[in-house]
């Protein structure tokens, strides 16, 4: 594998990891493969990194544990043990906040009461807007797999030898094998990851964790996204409308699939969470960037994309939907006819 980080780059990120005192705060914005693999090793590393005095590293998630394959990993790993939902970060864990496969500072899936400022970034979406100032570490880079960059960075520092973590091991391979569709949408670094991780993490164990059931509910949602679709010029929309936490990742594959059809361009599946409306986004129209396309027609959400080898876009947002007294059962028709009407409005426009 090739060595993405020089000594420079490295030197600083020993540096940021060993200015940390007392606690240090890992936050994923959302349970799936990727970022918990990332968050793990992450720990790890800087575990091992750490010179002196201890580091009592948490890890939180935002989001909820709902997709089988996240419900698998979660169980297998125990990870339940170790990990927190965001819910219960608080004023004292808002110091050394690490973000992986992430770097949007304002996303509604985390709905944090205060502002963080992380001190160590390590993402592969497009549209960041967190920059390097001094004590702090940006790593944000396009490739298949948040993964991807952590197992370079493990290589890079020589933590390890990762034959001694194995189940770090799995979960990265995992993580990058998930991420970039069963090593379909990836570039050389992804693969040269993957089979470093999976050279180590039992065949079997990986097997298990890649074939997984599907609940009756992914295959109702996604009834009602081929009913509810819209379709002009190439660009698809369709939703699900209100829809429980533990179904919010039906969005993600939904989309997977619809971008598929022939003539569609741009697919954009939407539904709300709680007081958020998740919106999952895929793009197959390289002259249009998704990052770029999504930041311009959601002004106000947190969005982000990233680009896969074959030049689609993947990506998503969050935006708030906090109506306070006028969100009630009796008012979800017409909360879903508005988001819908703004949605459509914003994508459709010329």
């Amino acid at each position: 594998m090739s060595n993405h980080l020089n000594e420079e780059r490295l030197n600083r990120f020993r540096a940021v990891v060993n200015a940390m005192s007392g606690s240090c705060s890992i936050i994923i914005s959302q349970v799936d493969p990727d970022a918990l693999g990332g968050a793990v090793a992450l720990a790890e590393v800087i575990t091992k990194c750490k010179t002196g005095n201890g580091l009592k590293i948490k890890i939180f998630y935002g989001g909820a544990v709902s997709h089988p394959q996240n419900v698998a990993i979660m169980n297998k790993f125990d990870l339940a043990r170790r990990m927190r939902p965001i819910r219960q970060f608080g004023e004292d864990d808002n110091r050394n906040v690490v973000l992986v496969d992430s770097s949007s500072l304002d996303d509604a899936r985390l709905q944090l009461k205060e502002k963080i400022d992380p001190v160590i970034v390590i993402d592969h979406h497009r549209g960041s807007s967190v920059q390097e100032r001094e004590g702090t570490f940006v790593w944000i880079e396009d490739v298949g797999s948040a993964s991807t960059l952590v197992v370079e960075l493990m290589r890079s520092l020589k933590i390890g030898p990762l034959e001694e973590h194995p189940m770090v091991a799995l979960l990265l391979a995992v993580g990058i094998y998930t991420d970039t569709s069963g090593l379909t949408d990836c570039i050389r670094r992804d693969r040269d990851a993957y089979n470093v991780v999976a050279d180590i993490a039992p065949g079997q164990e990986l097997t298990q964790l890649f074939r997984y059931p599907l609940p009756s509910s992914h295959f109702d949602n996604l009834g009602k996204a081929l009913e509810n679709r819209e379709f002009r010029d190439g660009k698809m929309v369709t939703h699900l409308g209100k829809i429980r936490p533990e179904e919010g990742d039906d969005l993600s594959t939904i989309a997977d699939s619809l971008i598929r059809m022939t003539g569609v361009t741009l697919v954009i599946v939407w539904g709300i969470v709680d007081k958020t409306v998740r919106i999952s986004a895929r793009n197959a129209d390289i002259t249009n960037p998704l990052d770029v396309f999504l930041r311009d027609r959601f002004a106000g959400a947190s969005c982000g994309a990233k680009l896969s080898s074959d030049g689609r876009g993947i990506g998503g947002g969050t935006v708030s939907l906090d109506l306070g007294v006028w969100m009630t059962e009796g008012t979800t028709q017409e909360v879903v006819a508005l988001v819908s009407k703004w949605i459509n409005n914003s994508v459709f426009q010329k």
